[in-house]
């Protein structure tokens, strides 16, 4: 029976496109050899799992040479996952409320917005978290944070984007602060009423890529707004960006989850027709190496910096059933 190592090696092999025999030539063993590791019977050592590494570049440096020594004494290692929240952006959306100020500095029902996706993180048991903003107001996140204690952390960390340059360079900017680990972005605006622990479970034991959460949406016509997946035998094949036909009814949330292959795949976009790196062209090089993932959420989720209209009907949810949530905590 083949080891996790040896199911990962023949996964990146396939998605890599390599035969065994491709593989073996770059390893400079035989096929024969190749084939063993990935039935499992003959184990790697460490001269090889350095060599495979080499062969198949950060992917396996990260599932593979990372996991040898609980390989090796045949024990688990557990998946070290950061947050990082994104509260850059001119608001412009939600105009005039924030011409002097940043949105997720606003109020939602009884604290500020950026306080909800912080504690969606926390609650699924994530610690180290970096907040990106920009803008004049990006003093007011450490005069607000602080240090994490209203959320029981020990520190937040901080980064300041320079520019309107979109979602996917914001998370670039994290990118020191990720390392070699795995990380579970959210847009400061999303407001999640699901419990995220067991979808950041799924990704800790899923081998590598992504993993996003939609939400199936009752009013279709939302859909143009917002980017929607097309689905093939239940899998993903690709994500539409505001397609004025829905091909489905699930929207993409602002909550995802990336391996530490994602800044490779960041600096390899090209802005848009706006001039920013697009999150739904990372999500789509994702698909299109069959490493995307995604589960769909059961509770409310909104977005408050959709519109004035948004931000009321949010509001109004979380007053509605979150009344009474103490600062820093969700009930």
């Amino acid at each position: 029976m083949a080891s996790p190592i040896g199911k990962r090696i023949a996964e990146l092999r396939e998605r890599k496109g390599w035969s065994q025999t491709q593989l073996a030539q770059r390893l400079g063993v035989t096929n024969v050899t190749v084939s063993r590791y990935e039935t499992g019977s003959r184990q790697l050592n460490t001269r090889t799992l350095e060599r495979v590494a080499d062969a198949l570049s950060v992917a396996v440096a990260d599932l593979i040479v990372r996991r040898i020594s609980s390989e090796e004494s045949a024990g688990e290692e557990t998946t070290k996952m950061k947050g990082v929240v994104l509260a850059g952006g001119l608001g412009t959306r939600l105009y005039p409320l924030t011409r002097i100020t940043n949105k997720h500095l606003l109020p939602l029902y009884n604290k500020p917005m950026i306080f909800y996706p912080i504690e969606t993180l926390v609650r699924a048991g994530i610690t180290e978290i970096m907040v990106v903003t920009g803008g004049n107001n990006a003093g007011d996140f450490l005069r607000l944070l602080g240090n994490g204690r209203d959320f029981g952390l020990s520190r937040i960390h901080y980064s300041y984007q320079e520019r309107e340059g979109g979602i996917a360079e914001a998370l670039g900017l994290a990118e020191e602060f990720v390392g070699s680990d795995r990380c579970v972005l959210i847009l400061g605006d999303n407001i999640v009423e699901d419990d995220i622990t067991e979808f950041v479970g799924r990704y800790a034991e899923q081998p590598s890529g992504a993993r996003i959460l939609l939400k199936e949406m009752p009013d279709l016509s939302h859909l143009v707004h917002l980017g929607v997946p097309v689905f093939d035998a239940g899998r993903i094949v690709r994500i539409e960006e505001k397609p004025l036909e829905p091909k489905s009814p699930y929207a993409v949330t602002g909550v995802y989850m990336y391996d530490a292959h994602v800044f490779d795949i960041v600096r390899s976009l090209e802005p848009s027709r706006r001039g920013e790196l697009e999150i739904t062209d990372v999500n789509n090089e994702y698909i299109a190496r069959r490493s995307m993932e995604y589960d769909v959420l059961r509770g409310f989720w909104g977005d408050a910096g959709e519109s004035i209209d948004q931000y009321m009907e949010v509001m109004q949810y979380v007053a509605t059933h979150w009344a009474g949530a103490r600062v820093g905590t969700q009930t």
